[in-house]
């Protein structure tokens, strides 16, 4: 009998398994980002509205380290082995998305996506490294 409910009680495990696999998420470059002057959505400061409104205000001027900010656009490219190139409308920056951060969205260059993260500046190259990666 127990050897009986212990099988039964693996099979359930095994069955809840397979039933609903993870799914890891991730860049898919199979599809063309839209042209910059097609994209309605720009990028969005969050606390630190006041760095700027869009990929060309963060660029242009210096910025403090560690600025929260929300970016609304598209993930154009992979460029590396955890980064990818991000463009809205104004222009383009480079992200830093570690793996976990996906959180098992599957992005295409023509899904828009909003990118939470924090301004970094490396060596005079700026890039934001990202906390959360949300799409529809």
């Amino acid at each position: 009998m127990k050897k009986a409910t212990l099988a039964l009680i693996g099979a359930m495990f095994s069955l809840s398994a397979v039933a609903a696999p993870p799914t890891d998420g991730g860049f898919d470059p199979s599809a063309a980002p839209p042209p910059p002057h097609k994209q309605d959505a720009g990028v969005k400061g969050a606390d630190d509205a006041r760095i700027g409104s869009n990929v060309r205000m963060l660029t242009s001027k210096p910025q403090r380290e560690n600025a929260w900010v929300s970016l609304e656009g598209n993930i154009i490219k992979k460029t590396g082995d955890n980064t990818y190139q991000f463009r809205d409308k104004t222009g383009s920056i480079d992200l830093m998305i570690p793996h976990d951060k996906w959180r098992g969205h599957k992005v295409k260059p023509n899904t828009l996506v909003n990118i939470n993260g924090h301004l970094k500046n490396e060596h005079g190259h700026m890039f934001i490294a990202v906390d959360a990666v949300h799409a529809d």
